[in-house]
């Protein structure tokens, strides 16, 4: 037998070292990923504020335009399934509401349309701007629905 071979504890105790890292970031990542909406009957009120956003500004068709429709989706990604819009896949169930909000009659085009939503938000200022403003329309319409009573 070889008499310098010998056991690398160094390499024992980086993947020691690895793991406790692993699991730091996944408990982060968990809790990043963690929806803020979970009751998708919300759904149509928060479709009813994203068009009063478009009939303030008097062109309520805009609000079934692809382009705004990823505004919608923007929030609602962001709202009930964030991860989604980090690259995992989107809740159950959400796409097949969004699509009935919109009158669609397959939930393709809603995946189609999630497609950059991060990217446009970062670099197209208009986009952000309205994305942002949903938000809070959205926001401030649940309001009362979300309060928490004990």
């Amino acid at each position: 037998m070889n008499e310098s071979a010998k056991i690398n504890i160094g390499k024992v105790a980086a993947l020691k070292k690895l793991r406790e890292k692993v699991s730091e970031l996944s408990d982060v990542m968990k809790e990043l990923g963690e929806p803020i909406l979970g009751d998708l009957a919300l759904l149509p009120a928060i479709y009813e504020a994203y068009k009063r956003v478009f009939q303030r500004r008097g062109c309520p068709d805009e609000a079934t335009s692809v382009r705004n429709r990823k505004k919608f989706l923007m929030v609602v990604l962001y709202l009930y399934s964030p991860k989604a819009l980090a690259g995992d896949r989107m809740r159950m169930g959400l796409r097949k509401k969004v699509s009935e909000l919109f009158g669609l009659t397959t939930s393709t085009p809603i995946s189609d349309n999630c497609a950059g939503l991060i990217v446009q938000y970062h670099a197209y200022a208009g986009f952000r701007r309205d994305v942002d403003l949903i938000f809070q329309e959205v926001l401030d319409s649940l309001d009362d629905k979300l309060i928490v009573t004990d």
